[in-house]
């Protein structure tokens, strides 16, 4: 068209940002100062006001009277860094030094003097929505006395030990704030530094990546990571774990679905010990109102141990696959009638050094219950089995019809009174032979809820069940169970919530199966807040347990019942004064972890679990702070690994920068 002038080029310094800046929040812009956000790299200037170069004065008159703005040369590409500034670096650290006295079961006392310059920073590069950097860097020198030099370190007469190393780490974060972040990291600690309770000095390394996708609707998100951790010490050697994991979770209409793998493995190179276990998880739920629902469960599971640092090698394999869903039904929601189905498959493979074990279950269940009133309920259902193991199948059935009632609440003086009763008659054909049972069971409890003062409370209960199973094809047997429990709760606003509660309980079996189990359970959590300055927390169970199983068919037998006994502690508590003693900026802080049972080990697949079990720890520590000089005196004690350790640690910081 006349007059109009062709389209001027943008310069690459103000070229139209990619896609992912327009799927993040005006807030990510970066803030004056740099901000939280503010993470090392360029970022582009502020463009002029007006950053037209002004047209010649030949240039022709436009229709409207404005002389149209001469075409710009693109931008030179050279290092790129033209017209752009440096963003905002946020950098901080401290110097410390830490006297330390430690002690072990079974070992000499050791005393530790551990310097340590730490550097910390963070950035972003070009824009914060696009690339966020952070890392830190500590040298440390430690000097040791009262131990045998060690590999990286050099030793001197009495007992003198020196060495030095270089520990830290960083991450990177690309589009952190978009449908699809991806996340970098790396970190390399020393137990030398940080001061923990260990059998053996280590040094760890761990790497991991990480990609997570949303799609833009919100019905659905990915995630896909990698991560290792490399454990290394004089004692053992090199740990070294490895997880792959991947994860998905959708919903559509009446549908929502998750599905979870993972692959581990763990190598330990001075034993030659190795794992690998590889898990996948799916879920699936229809729900089409409020009187229908579908819920399926998928579980895979491959494990193989690999042991040759005991007498002989031994190889361990295990495989199962499961799959179980099941569907409830009714037909309207004040409807007495409840209707329930499902089918399960599980299949188990076992091996040990060559030899294996495969065995396969196929099940088919229908259920049903209606309710005569609020108390009477009859029930029925049937189930198909086929078993197959050793290269031998068999089907079976099972029919069952019953009846529950269970009694309004009778109120007795302070306390309330209730008692139930079933029966239920089975039938199992096939497999070995048929067989029909008879059973029974009445029941009654009692229960009482004492108002001690405003906001406290105490509940307490007891219950006594009896029932009995006749048949045909075993003596009859019978059971009797006495249960008590107690319960204290208080709340005064938003200071203290305290939940205190014990309960017992002891079960005896005569007959078939005979046998007597105990148990005795212990918890209590909560907060308090004393007063201003201190506040306690605790979550905390202790539990106890005694079976003794008596011999089967035990006429005229002779051999002594088996009895096992256990007793497990877990949990933590906590108690924090901000003005110990009376004294501005001095605080105390207390903590005391109990971790009798460990779930699950690094060679069982858990790359996050310590590499040495700590039964319990007890932490006190004192801190005083003046401006950024800080100063700590810690006492610890723990048993790790059934040996008992002590530390006596005097900490002097000084912080700088803003980090």
């Amino acid at each position: 068209m006349a007059g109009a002038a062709d389209p001027e080029p943008v310069p690459l310094a103000q070229a139209p940002e990619v896609s992912a800046k327009n799927e993040v929040a005006a807030a990510a812009a970066p803030r004056p100062g740099g901000g939280e956000s503010a993470l090392i790299g360029v970022a582009p200037a502020r463009p002029p006001e007006n950053d037209a170069a002004p047209a010649p004065d030949s240039a022709p008159i436009t229709a409207q009277g404005a002389q149209p703005a001469a075409a710009q040369p693109p931008a030179a590409l050279g290092t790129g860094l033209t017209g752009w500034r440096i963003p905002p670096i946020r950098w901080g650290g401290y110097w410390g030094l830490d006297l330390r006295s430690v002690s072990a079961s079974g070992q000499p006392r050791r005393q530790q003097l551990v310097e340590s310059l730490n550097l910390r920073g963070s950035s972003y590069f070009w824009q914060p929505w696009f690339a966020q950097v952070s890392g830190d860097l500590t040298l440390f020198a430690a000097q040791e006395r009262g131990a045998e030099a060690g590999a990286g370190a050099s030793g001197a007469a009495g007992g003198r030990t020196s060495s030095t190393d270089v520990i830290g780490g960083g991450q990177l974060a690309l589009f952190p704030m978009s449908r699809f972040p991806f996340t970098a990291s790396y970190r390399q600690s020393d137990s030398r530094v940080s001061g923990e309770l260990t059998n053996n000095a280590y040094t760890s390394r761990s790497y991991g990546l990480t990609q997570s996708y949303a799609p833009l609707e919100g019905r659905s998100n990915y995630r896909l990571s990698y991560d290792r951790n490399d454990v290394t010490s004089d004692a053992f050697g090199t740990d070294t774990a490895e997880a792959l994991a991947a994860s998905m979770n959708w919903s559509g209409g009446f549908h929502t679905l998750s599905v979870t793998g993972n692959s581990y493995t763990n190598t330990r190179l001075n034993s030659g010990d190795t794992s690998s276990v590889d898990t996948a998880n799916a879920t699936h739920s229809y729900r089409s109102g409020p009187n229908f629902a579908v819920e399926s469960l998928a579980n895979y599971n491959d494990t193989d141990y690999h042991l040759v640092s005991g007498a002989l090698p031994i190889d361990l394999r295990s495989r199962y696959l499961q799959l179980n869903s099941f569907a409830t039904w009714r037909p309207a929601e004040t409807s007495p009638l409840r209707v329930s189905g499902g089918g399960r498959l599980f299949e188990n493979r076992t091996g040990s050094n060559g030899t294996t074990y495969d065995a396969q279950t196929i099940s088919a269940y229908a259920a049903a219950t209606y309710a005569l009133d609020r108390n009477s309920t009859l029930r029925g259902g049937g189930t198909v089995t086929r078993n197959t193991s050793a290269g031998a199948s068999s089907v079976s059935t099972d029919q069952n019809v019953g009846a529950d009632y269970n009694s309004d609440p009778i109120k007795l003086g302070e306390y309330t009174y209730g008692w139930n009763a079933g029966a239920t008659l089975g039938n199992q054909t096939g497999g070995e032979s048929s067989r029909q049972t008879l059973g029974v069971q009445l029941g009654q409890r009692v229960h009482r809820s004492i108002a001690l003062d405003e906001g406290s409370a105490l509940a307490i209960d007891a219950s006594q069940t009896y029932s009995a199973i006749r048949d045909t094809l075993a003596p009859t047997s019978q059971s009797l169970v006495h249960s008590a429990g107690a319960s204290w709760s208080r709340r005064a606003g938003q200071d203290a919530s305290t939940l205190l509660s014990l309960n017992a309980s002891d079960s005896r079996t005569r007959g078939y199966a005979e046998q007597h189990f105990q148990l005795v359970n212990l918890q209590a959590s909560g907060q308090v807040q004393f007063s201003r300055y201190s506040s306690a927390s605790a979550n905390m169970t202790l539990q106890a347990t005694r079976q003794t199983t008596y011999p089967a068919f035990a006429t005229g037998a002779t051999a002594p019942p088996t009895q096992y006994s256990s007793s497990s502690a877990g949990g933590n508590l906590s108690y924090r004064h901000a003005r110990a003693f009376d004294v501005p900026r001095l605080s105390y802080y207390a903590l005391l972890n109990l971790n009798q049972q460990q779930a699950r080990t690094r060679f069982e697949g858990d790359i996050n679990a310590p590499i040495e079990h700590v039964n319990w720890s007890l932490e006190q520590r004192l801190e005083y702070q003046i401006g950024r000089l800080e100063t700590q005196l810690i006492l610890q004690a723990a048993e790790i690994e059934d040996r008992t350790h002590g530390l006596l640690l005097f900490r002097i910081l000084r912080r700088f920068g803003t980090l």
